[in-house]
């Protein structure tokens, strides 16, 4: 585990290294030793990345510990382990109707029992033993992963959550598109001057860590939330909004902004870049269970639609009618670069009304099956109840 703490702390130090060092260059007019420093320390930090890969043993030890419960359970399985020897073999434990009873044990497994061990075990008049609550768990799908729906891409080809999907992801990532592809075709028509190399490489820079950020954060966001329990959960539906978001407000930004504050608006569309990559992974595998790959791939054909009418004919097609009307190659005026912003503004509002109605169908389908869920729960422990009074009359 000491072994990705490390990584991911290089990591974070690049994306604060690289964007800080990049702005000193660009607007503190740093010397050549000046620059030479910082060009050797990102050189550095880089290579430590390499430091993961060391064969050093203490990288590799558990930064966990077991928990209370976790002990208490691995308890309760060696006393059934010992009850079962002692009863020929027979095997002791609860489980009741299609759901499974879970007892963690130590490196993550799950022993699992069925309700015919019960059974035979009560035939028999052999005593078996229960847990308490606290150590014994009903474990259902739910409990692990998100809600998801069980139809086949076919099926969901025909429903309007996925096209609600592709409309989503053909606004924002055509906007991405346009204003990372073309950072300083846009940045020079809105601040009315040809920007220099500095900015031309801080432009860079920013989309690279922006998106960085963006996939990182999505990932903790994901991870944080399905960690919690299946009652607590936010639908992962609600991480479409801020890729979304990030293009509304950065398309106002540019909009609004002038000179190098326009480079806030690239930084806040950098980030909604990151996120939508990880949104696409990350939402589609969890909201289908069948055809992963039908739905990643049925996704990402948003990607050379949005790339040909977004980026090659609205705005590469209107800056070139814009800059010929002006009698120049490139084109240094707000004119060139205004209208397209406006309506790929204008999209991604249709976007968010878009995400907004896939959130409330996806919301209202966790809350179904969590409330199956918990139907299922209170009938199993009923019947558990049931099944450990009946032995105790028995015994």
């Amino acid at each position: 585990m000491w072994r990705f703490y490390y990584g991911v702390g290089i990591i974070v130090v690049l994306v604060v290294y690289l964007p800080l060092t990049s702005a000193l260059v660009a607007f503190l007019g740093l010397s050549l030793h000046q620059r030479t420093a910082i060009a050797i320390g990102a050189i550095v930090l880089t290579c430590m990345l390499l430091g993961m890969a060391l064969p050093l043993s203490w990288l590799d030890r558990r930064t966990t510990t077991k928990t209370e419960v976790t002990l208490a359970a691995e308890a309760l399985v060696a006393e059934r382990r010992r009850h079962s020897a002692e009863s020929d073999g027979k095997e002791g434990a609860v489980a009741v109707g299609n759901v499974e009873v879970a007892e963690p044990i130590s490196d993550g497994i799950e022993a699992t029992h069925s309700n015919s061990s019960v059974d035979a075990a009560a035939q028999q008049g052999t005593a078996v033993p229960v847990a308490s609550p606290l150590m014994l768990e009903i474990a259902t799908d739910v409990d692990y992963i998100a809600p998801q729906y069980q139809t086949s891409f076919w099926q969901n080809l025909c429903t309007l959550q996925l096209w609600s999907i592709l409309w989503t992801m053909f606004c924002g990532v055509g906007a991405e598109f346009v204003i990372i592809f073309n950072a300083r075709f846009l940045y020079g028509a809105l601040n009315g001057a040809a920007p220099d190399d500095t900015v031309g490489a801080l432009l860079t820079v920013i989309n690279g860590v922006g998106s960085a950020v963006g996939r990182l954060a999505m990932s903790y966001f994901e991870v944080w939330t399905q960690n919690k329990k299946a009652e607590d959960r936010m639908p992962i539906t609600i991480s479409f909004f801020v890729p979304t978001w990030c293009i509304i407000i950065s398309i106002v930004l540019f909009l609004v902004l002038p000179g190098r504050w326009l480079l806030l608006a690239f930084t806040v569309a950098s980030l909604g870049n990151g996120f939508c990559a990880s949104v696409t992974i990350l939402a589609l595998r969890t909201i289908y269970a069948k055809d992963p790959a039908k739905h990643y791939n049925f996704g990402y054909n948003a990607l050379w639609i949005a790339a040909i009418l977004l980026n090659r004919v609205l705005f590469g097609e209107y800056y070139a009618v814009q800059a010929d009307k002006l009698g120049v190659k490139v084109c240094y005026s707000r004119v060139c670069v205004q209208t397209p912003l406006i309506v790929m503004l204008a999209l991604n509002v249709t976007a968010f009304v878009s995400n907004v109605y896939l959130h409330i169908v996806y919301s209202r389908f966790s809350r179904r099956v969590l409330d199956e869920r918990a139907a299922v729960k209170r009938q199993c422990l009923q019947q558990a109840a049931a099944a450990t009074e009946e032995q105790e009359v028995k015994l």
